[in-house]
């Protein structure tokens, strides 16, 4: 897996501009592994988003916050985060608040983050119960398989090298 954390590339080389599209060689890494994922593991369709916040009735799925959709402040989160090998299927999102999904939970597991949340004990098993039915109702459609996620980042992995050897020669001509 690939780090994060700035790289040599980062730190020795200018951004790639297009217009007002501006990428570091780290982004271009990060865009081309996920490109070659979404390809075999692709993000959900409209359709299954809607069908998402309608299974939610517009409310988080941890804390149970009241969301808004033209606000944008809901997101299809992860219950197994992709870093830990969750799938994009629809089966492995929920409708969640940007405090839960972007400042809480991260990739913690879903079922410990709810557990240890604030509110009522049934309030917490009721959220728990509405998660599982959705993924009842949709894990049967995944057809994705770890076998071919596997085999886009080693594809994806392959194609960073190549990217990281092209950036070393076009760095040596500048000198």
């Amino acid at each position: 897996m690939l780090s994060k954390s700035p790289s040599y590339y980062d730190h020795h080389s200018p951004q790639f501009s297009l217009g007002n599209f501006h990428m570091t060689p780290s982004q271009a890494r990060n865009a081309i592994k996920k490109a070659l994922v979404e390809i075999v593991d692709p993000k959900p369709k409209k359709t299954e988003i809607d069908a998402m916040w309608k299974h939610f009735n517009c409310q988080c799925a941890f804390c149970g916050k009241k969301l808004e959709r033209a606000d944008r402040i809901g997101h299809a989160d992860h219950l197994v985060p992709a870093a830990k090998g969750g799938h994009n299927h629809i089966y492995n999102r929920v409708l969640a608040c940007s405090t839960c999904n972007g400042d809480q939970k991260l990739d913690s597991d879903w079922q410990v983050f709810l557990d240890e949340a604030k509110g009522k004990k049934a309030e917490k098993i009721a959220r728990k119960m509405r998660i599982l039915q959705w993924q009842a109702n949709h894990r049967a459609e995944c057809s994705v398989a770890d076998k071919k996620i596997a085999g886009a980042l080693n594809a994806a992995e392959k194609a960073i090298h190549a990217f990281n050897t092209a950036c070393d020669k076009v760095r040596s001509l500048r000198t």
